[in-house]
């Protein structure tokens, strides 16, 4: 009898130390079960952000928090406006913390984490070793900034969320983005420039290259020259070669959409022209002209769209309209005969890459 008694009392103690369904989850909640780490991204940048999500999962799979994406349409350039933002995110998520990249350049990545409260960032820059190095080198940080916020401690330096009264001061803008063509302070565009002097005559193939100055913003001085094959005309045993030089300079103006651009352009054009004369039959006398100077007006509308970062496809039309009009004749027995005669409206045509230098 005393055995079962004692059987019984073991039993009793046993039940009441063991802990109930409540008391395990609490231990799992303090144990992180719950915990998260909020990633903010930018919709444009979806496919360089996810892998950095899947390299920092990897790298988070066994500590005990959980990753969450924030999609945003833009996080600003405001580098304390950010980190108000994510401090908010993270006290509405219940994260332990907040982090943010900078993808917009093709070399290196800018890295933000942030705390829920105290108003401190770390930043740190990752350059070389490809993308997938980058993100990874980037998700060991990730890790490492999340254990040390787990175990306490503080991370970054503090940023000044406003000013004191009477007192100005800079907030620390996160890296400028690489611009996109067409948006930098000095470009340059190389082009395919087909032209066409009269209905008769083939065309004449050149090379374009344009240097552009940005004024203000969407208006930009140009400069630009091309290179021309010679155009060649033939009648009664006599040759005319023309070598062709235009060089001009204008001014354009620009409006982007996206990644969609379109501009129109007005430039002036200065085409130096040498002029070779040969005879290929006897009894004929001609004389060179040597070099001549036509002068033009030359607007066009252009549209392009970004390829990546700095560098721009576009297509181009306009016309050459010319402030006085070329004949080129000889004389014969018969009286003067035209050999070539260009048209006072020239139709221009361009297709080519613009690149951001500066």
């Amino acid at each position: 009898m005393k055995r079962d008694v004692s059987i019984i009392v073991l039993a009793t103690a046993l039940i009441a130390a063991a802990p109930g369904r409540e008391a395990r989850a609490d231990a799992a909640k303090d144990t992180g079960g719950d915990r998260t780490v909020v990633m903010i991204a930018e919709r444009h940048d979806e496919a360089a952000s996810g892998t950095v999500v899947r390299a920092v999962q990897a790298q988070l799979s066994d500590v005990s928090v959980a990753l969450q994406v924030s999609w945003t349409d833009s996080l600003g350039r405001d580098l304390p406006a950010q980190i108000a933002a994510a401090e908010a995110l993270a006290r509405e998520s219940n994260a332990v913390a907040v982090f943010w990249c900078d993808l917009t350049r093709a070399d290196r990545i800018y890295l933000y984490f942030a705390a829920p409260r105290g108003g401190r960032v770390l930043v740190r820059e990752l350059e070389g070793s490809g993308a997938g190095g980058r993100a990874e080198a980037l998700a060991i940080i990730v890790r490492n900034s999340v254990e040390a916020v787990l175990a306490g401690g503080e991370i970054g330096e503090i940023v000044p969320s406003r000013p004191e009264r009477g007192e100005s001061v800079a907030p620390s803008p996160p890296p400028e983005a690489a611009p996109e063509a067409g948006d930098g302070r000095l470009a340059m565009a190389v082009s395919y420039q087909p032209d066409v002097v009269s209905v008769a005559d083939p065309v004449i193939h050149a090379a374009a290259l344009a240097l552009y100055v940005k004024l203000i913003d969407g208006i930009s001085l140009t400069a630009g020259y091309a290179l021309s094959a010679p155009l060649e005309a033939e009648v009664r045993g006599v040759l005319l070669e023309l070598g062709r030089h235009p060089a001009w300079i204008g001014c354009r103006g620009s409006w982007r959409a996206g990644r969609l651009r379109v501009a129109a352009e007005l430039d002036f054009q200065l085409d130096f022209t040498t002029e070779k004369v040969r005879t290929l039959a006897q009894g004929v006398t001609v004389s060179s002209g040597g070099l001549e100077v036509q002068p033009s007006i030359v607007p066009s509308l252009r549209s392009g769209v970004s390829l990546v970062r700095r560098v721009e496809l576009f297509f181009a039309a306009g016309a050459d309209i010319a402030l006085h009009r070329t004949r080129y004749v000889i004389d014969t027995a018969g009286g003067p005969e035209e050999i070539l005669s260009t048209w006072p409206v020239r139709p221009r045509f361009l297709a080519g890459l613009e690149v951001v230098l500066w």
